[in-house]
């Protein structure tokens, strides 16, 4: 019983002496939550629209087989050559392709194509300062370098977009590897619009294969007063 009680006051002694500690007795420190959106801007930047063709879907999209041939943009993985078959197999990376070449064989096709891919309409309307128009691309295995052609337009009808960027593509030093690089086109003339459309064309001459693995757009601010949320689809 004697050494219960002698244990029954170190305790209090110890609690005591906690409570008399300048450190554990220092009020908690308040942190601010982080704001939901926009987005933290990264470098004077934040994405306002994206799409990383990871779930395959493009319906939103309009893709132009404008040389009527049957062959088009299409959702699917970056091609690959199977080296045992000659075979064109699909690789590890989801991207939006267009091909100048017969999926099957690897034959060239008879006709260059003209395809035009449009992204969704983009509301531009409520950011500030720089805004950029941002993509993940590359020629496809056993091709050169070839432009992207780069178009803007405020309106759906096709005829009315002007060219913004030709873009070159490089294939890299290895050519049946993937070699997918970051390329940038400014936009910002479209800065204030409400509905801005975007295309990606082939130049007019022969090729594999273009692929794109991401597109994003950045922009510098928010105008005043204004409070939207950063879309991200797909």
């Amino acid at each position: 019983m004697k050494n219960f009680f002698l244990l029954a006051i170190i305790a209090l002694i110890a609690i005591s002496c906690q409570n008399d500690d300048p450190i554990n007795s220092s009020p908690p420190v308040v942190v601010d939550p982080e704001p939901e959106s926009p987005e933290e801007p990264v470098s004077g930047k934040f994405t306002i629209w994206e799409d990383d063709f990871e779930d395959g879907d493009v319906s939103d999209w309009v893709l132009l087989d404008k040389d009527g041939n049957n062959s088009n943009w299409i959702a699917r993985k970056n091609i690959q050559l199977d080296l045992n078959t000659g075979a064109i197999v699909g690789g590890d990376i989801n991207i939006l392709g267009t091909y100048n070449v017969d999926l099957n064989n690897g034959a060239p096709l008879d006709q260059i194509e003209q395809n035009w891919a449009i992204m969704p309409a983009i509301d531009l309307s409520y950011y500030g300062g720089k805004i950029e128009l941002n993509f993940t691309a590359q020629p496809s295995v056993y091709d050169g370098n070839h432009n992207i052609l780069i178009y803007g337009s405020t309106s759906s009808d096709q005829a009315t977009a002007k060219l913004l960027g030709t873009i070159l593509l490089t294939r890299g030093t290895t050519i049946d590897a993937a070699y997918f690089a970051d390329y940038i086109v400014d936009i910002s003339e479209f800065k204030g619009s409400h509905t801005v459309y975007i295309s990606f064309v082939n130049e007019n001459t022969s090729f594999v294969g273009y692929e794109i693995d991401k597109i994003w757009i950045t922009a510098e601010a928010l105008l005043e007063n204004v409070s939207k949320k950063t879309h991200k689809l797909n």
